[in-house]
This record gives structure tokens, C-alpha cells and sequence, in this order.
């Protein structure tokens, strides 16, 4: 799918997207490995959902899970479907 998004931007900010899509997939595939995590890549959504949608900065989605327990993070979750 990376490469189907890719096209759709410029010429000249096409090899940045896909940079940036290759990394955050990669974070995703590393929480999906994570041992004892609950909640795998749907943090990694989270994260996405808060800066994209919410217009969080990137730094604090990114920390916005830190010290949280699977069950708050799921209560949070939830009411957004996912």
C-alpha cells in the first residue's frame, strides 16, 4: 500500500512519503514482536489517530502511552473503533 500512496503526492516529496510510511511501519511490525505487549500495533494507531486527527504534536503521541496500563489505553480506544 506504501507504494500506492506514494504516488499519489508530488514528484519531488514522493521518496520523503515513502521514507516516512517505511517507518512507521517498521514501528508497527516492532510492536507486533513486542513479547508481553497486549495491544501490539494499535498504539501505533493511536499515536497516528493523535496526530493526524487530534493535532497532537508528534513528541507527545508519542510519549502518550508511556506509564499507561493495556486496560486505560483500550478505555481510550474504544470510543475511537479501534
Amino acid at each position: 500500500m506504501i507504494d500506492e500512496i506514494v504516488i499519489t503526492h508530488k514528484q519531488e516529496d514522493r521518496i520523503l512519503v515513502e521514507q516516512w510510511f517505511t517507518v512507521i511501519y517498521a514501528e508497527m511490525i516492532a510492536e507486533d514482536n513486542k513479547e508481553n505487549a497486549i495491544l501490539k500495533k494499535i498504539v501505533k494507531r493511536l499515536e497516528m489517530h493523535q496526530v493526524l486527527i487530534l493535532n497532537m504534536p508528534a513528541r507527545d503521541a508519542a510519549k502518550f502511552s508511556y506509564g499507561k496500563n493495556w486496560r486505560d489505553l483500550d478505555a481510550i480506544m474504544k470510543p475511537l473503533g479501534f
